[in-house]
């Protein structure tokens, strides 16, 4: 559990020298005990929330810049860019106004030739990844809304 030698080193760190004569043996060797399990609790806790951030990460990134490990999740993106992209469907549907975000409801969609290419590449990409995903492990629901995103 733990070494007696380098509890000996390091009880006289804990006690006070003005209690150090009336402190016992049994009082140092519960304080070290104590410091030692606070700082092995303390790792565990530090290495568990660096994985979690590590996981998150990596599941962010694979979800933002990459092709989503779950289909529904990939519809989720879809639609996140494309009522991101057009405010006034933004507006329209009134999804972010309930958390106070109004900031959209002043813009117009952008029409110009050039959004409009950049939009284009964005479908022929969402379009290959969707592609990507094999119909045979798809459920019905997935199935429909894949033909439907194919189809549009």
């Amino acid at each position: 559990m733990f070494n007696r030698r380098r509890l000996c080193k390091r009880k006289t760190k804990f006690l006070n020298p003005a209690r150090s004569i009336a402190a016992s043996y049994q009082e140092a060797e519960f304080l070290c005990w104590c410091e030692l399990m606070l700082k092995r609790v303390l790792k565990w806790i530090g290495a568990i929330v660096a994985v979690l951030a590590i996981v998150v990460s990596v599941f962010l990134i694979n979800f933002i810049w990459f092709r989503p490990w779950s289909l529904n999740l990939f519809y989720d993106r879809v639609f996140a860019e494309v009522l991101f992209d057009h405010p006034e469907l933004l507006s329209m549907l009134g999804l972010v106004e309930q958390f106070g975000i109004t900031s959209h409801n002043g813009k117009l969609d952008d029409e110009s030739p050039a959004h409009q290419q950049s939009e284009f590449d964005r479908w022929k990409r969402d379009l290959r990844q969707l592609r990507q995903y094999p119909l045979d492990h798809q459920l019905s629901s997935q199935k429909l809304s894949t033909h439907v995103l194919d189809w549009f």
